[in-house]
């Protein structure tokens, strides 16, 4: 089995998929890792998901011929009792592992038996209806795993079979990469696009007050009696602010301004501007974009969170990254249930799409058929609020 770059994790009860697949541009790609055994595919699965599974994880990995590629890796936890639940979620799993072209599972069940037996088999008996080969069914617990198919006291002992992250080949091949470390756990993740608090916040909502002020003023000059153009002045603003600062984070840089990450994320509201932004979204940056949208989700007040939240999902989305989208998205839907952007974008993580599905004008497409509206006439801005 090799591993391609990506990673890919869904959220406790969902997940989402991601194919492997070769980026050309600014971003660099990751060799391929060969990985052989059982203390290999577990030293393997913290990099594919992108973070350290926890005690009652259950993960699902999909291999696709000609070289026994991971193509698809699901994740989610494991329920205390089992509940029928987990037979849909294995039963989900396996069929996306099929869709996606995968010949082969694994499953590697993280915790105590008594949670990981009950999980494993669900997936097993899936697998076989759906005529995968099963490559392993694993348990790691304490430092040590067991494989539910092996039976050799010789090769298998009763107690387990230590291993070592930290001396693996995959974690050697993968730091040898460059390859940024797993993080501690899922809340760490989760963490880096928690809102802005302290001075930060302040900061930002007072940028926002003037920000969304300039706003009502160009909102009132673009409806001007006899005024004709081809946009109002309000999306040519903000569309213009889109495309300096995707400049800016694709050179390397940031923006430090709180006046200027206000006005994009005022300006985000105004559908033009999101769709300025949205078809920038070009797959051969996406490390430069998820570092604009996760500032921009960070500091945005309740209210203009949903907009730059999606695009952090989107741009997740590109790049294998299911954590971060579903984490994303859980930020975006928090602020606004509504959103369609966000809505179309769950549909796709949750159904196992690959980045390659990942096209801008077609996620424009499919959000205003959603809200059933072309979108084609800017809004006045929310005005800020603080964070409760």
């Amino acid at each position: 089995m090799t591993s391609a770059p990506g990673k890919d994790l869904a959220k406790s009860t969902h997940a989402s998929g991601d194919a492997p697949r070769r980026v050309t541009g600014s971003e660099p790609e990751l060799p391929v890792v060969p990985v052989k055994g059982p203390a290999q595919v577990i030293s393997l699965v913290p990099w594919l998901l992108g973070f350290q599974p926890g005690n009652a994880d259950l993960v699902v990995i999909g291999t696709a011929p000609p070289r026994g590629r991971v193509t698809l890796t699901w994740r989610w936890d494991l329920p205390d009792p089992a509940n029928p639940v987990l037979a849909i979620q294995a039963r989900h799993a396996v069929a996306a592992l099929a869709v996606q072209g995968c010949t082969k599972a694994l499953a590697v069940g993280f915790g105590p038996d008594r949670l990981v037996a009950p999980a494993v088999t669900l997936v097993r008996k899936a697998a076989t209806a759906a005529g995968l080969e099963i490559g392993d069914l694993l348990r790691a617990d304490g430092g040590r795993y067991w494989s539910y198919l092996c039976t050799s006291p010789r090769c298998c002992p009763p107690e387990g079979t230590p291993y070592h992250l930290d001396a693996s080949p995959v974690t050697a091949a993968y730091q040898a990469a460059g390859a940024p470390p797993p993080q501690a756990s899922r809340d760490a993740v989760a963490a880096g696009i928690a809102p802005a608090t302290g001075a930060e916040a302040a900061l930002m909502l007072q940028a926002m007050e003037r920000a969304a002020l300039r706003a009502r003023r160009l909102d009132q000059q673009g409806s001007r009696p006899g005024r004709k153009a081809r946009q109002p002045p309000l999306a040519i603003s903000g569309t213009r602010a889109v495309s300096a600062a995707i400049k800016a984070y694709r050179g390397g840089g940031t923006i430090t301004s709180y006046g200027q990450l206000a006005w994009l994320a005022v300006t985000l509201a105004v559908p033009q501007v999101r769709d300025a932004a949205w078809l920038r979204m070009d797959p051969a940056h996406r490390q430069a974009h998820q570092r604009l949208w996760t500032t921009l989700t960070r500091l945005a007040p309740p209210g203009h969170v949903a907009a730059p939240a999606a695009l952090l999902a989107f741009t997740a989305w590109q790049d294998g990254n299911g954590v971060l989208g579903n984490l994303a998205l859980d930020r975006a839907q928090a602020d606004n249930p509504a959103d369609d952007a966000a809505r179309v974008l769950r549909t796709a993580l949750e159904s196992g799409a690959p980045p390659s599905l990942a096209d801008p004008a077609a996620m424009i497409g499919q959000a205003r058929a959603l809200k059933g509206t072309a979108g084609s006439q800017p809004r006045t801005p929310p005005s800020p609020r603080p964070a409760p």
